[in-house]
């Protein structure tokens, strides 16, 4: 392996912060049904309390409940539901057990629901995704928003959007003079890449002569003259190879970022990185090869915990709002940043390889939970101090 290859998958794993490469997944969860996990007889909070506690100062501020019903109590409880997708209702490829059915108890009771995704594809996407799995999309839902959705919007100069940035939005064509349409280069999933751009105005490019970079996804980069380098075809270390060469070469030319999924890993049994992990090594990238002021404002993240995606899903009105997701940095951190209350799922999602692992070390299942969180606060230092509202192992009434 190349010093240059090494160096980024280095860079890749930091940035999110996890010992993740493209080259060497984690291992895969442990069967699904784990009896220490999913036993609810548990210690009682007053013993995981003491002095001694490494969770002291996040035990009194989340409520552990065995399911969805026992926090939404009354119609009253709350008016708007804010649902994570990946790791909430589905896995990618079947819906959760008891999640179809949850969706439609909340809506029986008057909520309010939206799908508040980080995915990078666009809306109608995951309309089709969620009939497919089972779900009543017309009947239950009644906003969906993606992080592909908004970027592509922001792509297009939507003048409805509420927010802009001036990087990207410098680069758009004015309506008033004509001119070449501004040239991306993608960096996608291998799959509706080009026609993502081109569908906002914009032309495919190689990193040659891009004004921009789409972070989209982590399996294909798309090079010049139309050439494509995917994971897939070309194997991991081909892909690695390509992508490590477009992203030096792009901080070079201080080419801006645009990352459509700030996700950093996948809920999966790997934990795969996501388009969040590209837009850290590219930042890290940034300040090795230019001034660090200046790479300052060259990578923009569209979707979770930025408060521009909430703002859209509440129409300025928070209001009685909760927000059910399973990662305490996207989800419950957004959440918490414009004052609503949250619901950490955690038994089918991207902390449950964590949770599960202190459980077989010998923890109980909250104090496991517990730890997770403290580990979370402790690598987060700097941030936000993330203290979901509520607790719960699924998706499930």
């Amino acid at each position: 392996m190349t010093r240059s290859r090494s160096n980024f998958l280095l860079s890749l794993s930091t940035a999110a912060s996890l010992h993740i490469s493209l080259l060497s997944p984690v291992t895969a969860f442990l069967p699904p049904h784990n009896k220490r996990f999913c036993d609810v007889r548990i210690r009682p909070l007053s013993l995981l309390r003491s002095s001694s506690s490494p969770m002291s100062l996040t035990a009194d501020a989340m409520s552990f409940r065995p399911s969805l019903e026992s926090i939404i109590s009354s119609p009253s409880s709350y008016d708007t539901y804010l649902l994570d997708m990946w790791g909430v209702l589905h896995d990618g490829t079947n819906a959760y057990d008891g999640a179809i059915d949850a969706v439609r108890k909340i809506k029986e009771r008057g909520g309010r629901i939206v799908i508040l995704s980080n995915s990078s594809k666009r809306k109608e996407e995951g309309i089709k995704l969620l009939g497919k799995l089972g779900f009543d999309v017309e009947r239950d839902i009644d906003k969906i928003i993606t992080s592909g959705e908004v970027s592509l919007r922001m792509l297009s100069g939507d003048p409805a959007l509420p927010f802009s940035w001036q990087t990207l939005s410098s680069l758009l064509p004015s309506p008033q003079s004509p001119s070449p349409p501004p040239r991306a280069l993608v960096l996608g999933s291998g799959s509706g890449d080009v026609e993502y751009v081109q569908s906002a105005g914009w032309a495919a490019s190689g990193p040659s002569d891009a004004d921009l970079i789409v972070a989209r996804g982590t399996f294909a980069v798309h090079g010049n003259d139309g050439a494509v380098v995917t994971k897939e075809g070309d194997g991991e270390e081909a892909y690695g190879a390509a992508l490590d060469r477009v992203l030096r070469s792009a901080a070079e030319k201080k080419i801006p970022m645009l990352v459509t999924n700030p996700d950093r890993i996948r809920p999966d049994a790997d934990l795969s990185p996501m388009p969040g992990a590209i837009g850290d090594a590219y930042e890290k990238i940034l300040e090795e090869t230019i001034v660090p002021e200046d790479a300052m404002g060259l990578v923009r993240r569209i979707g979770k915990p930025h408060r521009e995606v909430y703002d859209l899903a509440l129409d300025g009105d928070a209001g009685r709002t909760v927000m059910v997701g399973d990662a305490l940095a996207t989800d419950v951190t957004g959440g918490g940043e414009v004052g609503v209350d949250t619901v950490w799922v955690v038994r089918d999602g991207i902390h449950f390889k964590g949770i599960r692992s202190k459980i077989e070390g010998g923890m109980e299942y909250e104090e496991a939970v517990l730890a997770e969180m403290d580990q979370f606060n402790k690598e987060n230092e700097g941030g936000s101090f993330v203290r979901p509202t509520f607790c719960v192992p699924n998706f499930r009434w």
